[in-house]
C-alpha cells in the first residue's frame, strides 16, 4: 500500500487540504471562522480520520466542553478562569482524565451558556 496523503499529513499540502475540508464544510451548510476551523475541526477531523484508516473504534464523547468551548470562541485559559480552575484542569475534563464536580458542573453549565444535560448527555445504552 502507498503512502497516505491528504488529511493524515504525509505528504499533504496544507493550503489543499485546508480548501478541500473549507469547501466541505461549506457545502454541509457549517459556517465557522478560519481560527475556529484550523484550531478545533480540523484536528478534529484528522483524528477522525485516522481513526477510520487504522480501524479504530471511536467512543462517544464523554461530555461536550470541547465542542461547547469552540462554539464559544473561548480557550482553556479562558474558560478555566470563567470558573475559577486551572486550565489543566479544563483539559483533564475535556479529554475525559478528570470528572467536574457538581459545582465545577454548574459553573461550566453556566460558563458556556447551556444546561447540564446538554455538556454532559448519558451515554447510550447498550443493547
Amino acid at each position: 500500500m502507498g503512502q497516505q496523503k491528504g488529511y493524515l499529513g504525509a505528504g499533504a499540502n496544507k493550503d489543499h487540504e485546508l480548501a478541500v475540508l473549507v469547501n466541505q464544510c461549506v457545502f454541509s451548510g457549517l459556517t465557522v471562522s478560519r481560527h475556529q476551523f484550523e484550531n478545533y475541526l480540523l484536528p478534529t477531523l484528522r483524528l477522525l480520520l485516522t481513526a477510520q484508516f487504522s480501524g479504530c473504534n471511536l467512543t462517544p464523547m464523554r461530555n461536550r466542553i470541547r465542542v461547547l468551548r469552540a462554539e464559544r470562541e473561548l480557550n482553556q485559559w479562558q474558560l478555566a478562569q470563567k470558573i475559577g480552575v486551572g486550565r489543566d484542569k479544563i483539559h483533564r475534563f475535556e479529554r475525559g482524565y478528570a470528572e467536574p464536580n457538581e459545582s465545577e458542573r454548574r459553573a461550566l453549565a453556566a460558563a458556556l451558556e447551556t444546561t447540564e444535560q446538554e455538556l454532559f448527555p448519558e451515554p447510550p445504552q447498550a443493547p
